[in-house]
């Protein structure tokens, strides 16, 4: 009930009531600027987990195939270190020439299926959003012996882990070798927690379809990827888009080299195949799904 005082409010009630229009105005503004935000994402770009990925989920799945060192020159300020990277070179084959061939394969494959695809140069458009997103490159090596793929995802070390310990140990962190040490003792995060699922799905797929041994030699320029890495760039994928990179043979071994030149459908099959496994069963796409039952992982 209102107290008042010759029919006028109470000073109180009064500035009980303009707080409660204020918290009124501010809520309806919230409220306004999500729905315009709802309206504006597409709902592909939205990140799911596998639990709550639905099962028969509707619209075109979109990828991203970043062509590995393709127009490196043209990088941003942010990675001009990486402007002079043009990737390996063996037996007169540069490395941009079969990333680009397989990727290209790789859209052929998937486009026909209503699978958008796009093919991305070194620089990453900020904030890239994606249903899943593969970085295709060929390793080399001194030796024409090293063979097989291999595949990562991004390894984030836990930051507040890390400022902790440098506060504890405000000596010791000067230590370069003992830093670095602790740098890889640190627990590590997840960028995105279908990243792993993407990765086993690639890992499975491509392996079986390529008949190519798996590599053990994963490094850090694998898992600690630019493209991957929002906490220090702009020009790199949202952390909402599960991503990996796949080092997909070694160039300079001369039969995988062949292989890549010669036959690309293949291990543009693999890659096919890695992400419709992934966009049917992690991310619950039907269009994915009805693919793999009709036929496409047995198809030539």
């Amino acid at each position: 009930m209102s107290q008042r005082v010759n029919g006028i409010a109470s000073p109180a009630r009064q500035k009980l009531k303009r707080r409660s229009f204020v918290a009124l105005g501010v809520a309806g503004g919230a409220l306004g600027i999500a729905q315009r935000l709802t309206e504006a994402v597409p709902a592909a770009a939205a990140p799911l987990s596998p639990s709550l990925a639905p099962v028969g989920r509707s619209g075109v799945p979109h990828i991203g195939l970043q062509v590995g060192h393709w127009r490196a020159a043209e990088m941003p300020d942010e990675l001009r270190r990486l402007r002079g990277q043009t990737g390996a070179y063996a037996g007169g084959v540069s490395e941009v020439e079969v990333n680009l061939l397989v990727a290209e394969q790789v859209r052929a494959l998937l486009a026909p299926l209503g699978i958008a695809v796009d093919l991305l140069p070194a620089t990453i458009p900020p904030g890239y959003l994606a249903d899943a997103f593969v970085s295709l490159h060929a390793d080399g090596v001194v030796s024409s012996q090293v063979a097989g793929y291999k595949a990562a995802r991004a390894e984030w070390r836990d930051r507040s882990w890390l400022l902790d310990w440098r506060r504890e140990n405000p000596t010791a962190s000067s230590n370069r070798e003992l830093w670095r040490d602790v740098w890889r003792r640190a627990p590590i995060i997840d960028r995105n927690p279908l990243d792993e699922a993407l990765l086993q799905h690639m890992l499975h797929r491509y392996g079986a379809v390529t008949g190519l041994p798996r590599s053990p030699h994963v490094s850090y320029n694998m898992t600690g990827y630019y493209a991957f890495n929002s906490r220090r760039y702009r020009h790199t994928i949202s952390q909402d888009t599960p991503a990996i990179i796949l080092e997909m043979a070694y160039l300079t071994n001369p039969f995988e080299r062949r292989f890549l030149t010669q036959r690309p459908e293949v291990p543009a099959r693999g890659v096919a195949l890695g992400l419709l496994s992934f966009l049917a069963l992690d991310q619950g796409f039907a269009l994915a799904d009805q693919a793999l039952q009709q036929g496409f992982a047995t198809a030539p």
